[in-house]
């Protein structure tokens, strides 16, 4: 069987984290509700291009809300999509990094997957901020047929990515297995493997995570955030299997920066950070409480996936966000 999964952990005055991409304190109904959008327009496009694919959602909350009048339990029912409660266990100290506290949590889900996932079961964790564009059947054959797809970003060597950089994490990896290779940084909105690599990957993930904890007390460079490990285990257990340039994209449109290429509107999965506030919530509202259809040149206007910049659309993005703001 074939998962998709996405989550969403809550936080609370004990575990709170700073999203530079929404700008809200991470524990209030309107920084919640902003990914509650996203997880909600990610399941919508997936069962509408996916119906045969088991769905899964986890999260540490225990009761699924209402967000704008919408009923999200009712949601997950009417389209079976499986929720399964998770507490967070692997919880970095304070101190630790400047962002995203919750970040292991995917680590969790893998471990809660090995209590059911078999062994030709094929898994893709994603993150929420995820539109489902296409069919993925030839995404999961890929999975199933090597093992693991890992997506690059293609950094260079020195370039830092949340404290480190490809030649850190290089070093890092000699501490830790006493080999020298090259590193890549594989992003984290995607962990996709197949049901026999579990454990693997969770074994690693445990020793690395003992040896990279020294680092911390030592006060020495330190891996800081889930991509972090997960390309180190993936070279050490030889799962760096390249997806196909058209199964996913991080894709940035916002005034700021924009790296849209001609044909980016096909790519199977989109990540689309930079919509959180605006294109999430247009689509939202436009499509998924009104239980509409769409076509690709809905999700083109919707997400602002033009080339060229649009003033208007820029225009109404940023009275989306002012008005977010004094929400």
């Amino acid at each position: 069987m074939d998962y998709i999964i996405s989550w969403f952990y809550s936080e609370s005055s004990k575990l709170s984290s700073k999203y530079p991409q929404v700008g809200a304190d991470s524990k209030s109904k309107k920084f919640q509700d902003t990914y509650w959008r996203c997880i909600i327009d990610f399941y919508y496009s997936s069962i509408i291009k996916n119906s045969a694919i088991k769905h899964l959602f986890y999260s540490n909350m225990k009761d699924l809300p209402l967000v704008d009048g919408f009923d999200v339990k009712n949601f997950f029912n009417e389209n079976h999509i499986e929720f399964r409660h998770l507490d967070l266990t692997i919880l970095p100290p304070e101190d630790w990094h400047g962002a995203w506290r919750n970040q292991f949590y995917v680590f969790d889900i893998l471990r809660d997957c090995k209590k059911f996932i078999l062994s030709e079961d094929v898994v893709a964790i994603l993150d929420s901020d995820c539109i489902i564009n296409k069919n993925l059947s030839p995404f999961f054959n890929d999975i199933q047929t090597h093992g693991s797809l890992v997506y690059p970003y293609g950094y260079d060597a020195n370039h830092i990515i949340n404290g480190l950089s490809k030649n850190d994490m290089r070093m890092i990896y000699k501490k830790f297995y006493n080999e020298s290779i090259q590193i890549d940084y594989y992003g984290g909105e995607l962990v996709a493997l197949r049901g026999d690599k579990l454990q693997e990957v969770l074994d690693e993930f445990g020793f690395i995570w003992k040896e990279n904890y020294k680092l911390y007390e030592n006060k020495s460079k330190k891996l800081t955030e889930e991509a972090h490990f997960l390309s180190l285990i993936y070279h050490k257990l030889n799962l760096v299997n390249i997806v196909n340039k058209n199964y996913i994209k991080r894709i940035w449109n916002s005034p700021k920066f924009r790296n849209l290429k001609e044909n980016d509107r096909n790519i199977f999965i989109l990540h689309l950070p930079a919509q959180k506030l605006t294109g999430f919530k247009y689509f939202f509202n436009k499509f998924v409480k009104q239980r509409k259809s769409y076509n690709e040149n809905d999700i083109e206007k919707i997400f602002y996936l033009s080339k060229n910049k649009k003033i208007f659309r820029e225009i109404k993005d940023m009275f989306t966000k002012v008005l977010f703001r004094f929400m």
